[in-house]
């Protein structure tokens, strides 16, 4: 899985809320960083905000789209929400949109539906107090909106 977002706090966050679940995140910070790693390691989903710098995330998207046609699952995940906001990243060739601040409720019941079954659920919110305190991320991260 691959999230892009310029904001790298938020990006980053959300990187490790999804690896405590179990997935395998690389982070991007830009749209073109974002395609270079596509092109050298496909992943199964991309989560991409959409005003990114040096390539937006509409521009992104249809690049993925042209060269890696619909192999990669695209989530668009941006503050732009409104009807022509989704109609667009539709267009440009995101499979859904998530506006922000999403819920990690709503990202993993999205992931859930996206990705191949797993073995063990992916349950973001409920992962253990241990499995927290090894990988050093704090209590605020529980109630984190992205």
């Amino acid at each position: 899985m691959l999230i892009i977002d310029d904001n790298q706090d938020a990006a980053d966050s959300l990187a490790e809320l999804l690896r405590l679940s179990g997935h395998d995140v690389d982070v991007a910070y830009n749209g073109m960083c974002a395609l270079a790693r596509v092109r050298a390691r496909t992943p199964e989903v991309v989560l991409c905000g959409l005003g990114l710098p040096e390539l937006t995330g509409y521009d992104f998207a249809k690049a993925v789209r042209r060269e890696l046609a619909r192999t990669i699952r695209l989530v668009a995940i941006s503050g732009y929400a409104q009807p022509e906001d989704i109609q667009r990243s539709l267009e440009a060739g995101f499979d859904a949109h998530v506006a922000k601040p999403a819920e990690p409720a709503d990202i993993e019941r999205w992931l859930s539906q996206a990705l191949p079954a797993r073995t063990e659920p992916c349950n973001i919110s409920n992962y253990d107090a241990a499995q927290r305190e090894r990988s050093g991320v704090r209590e605020r991260l529980d109630d984190q909106r992205f």
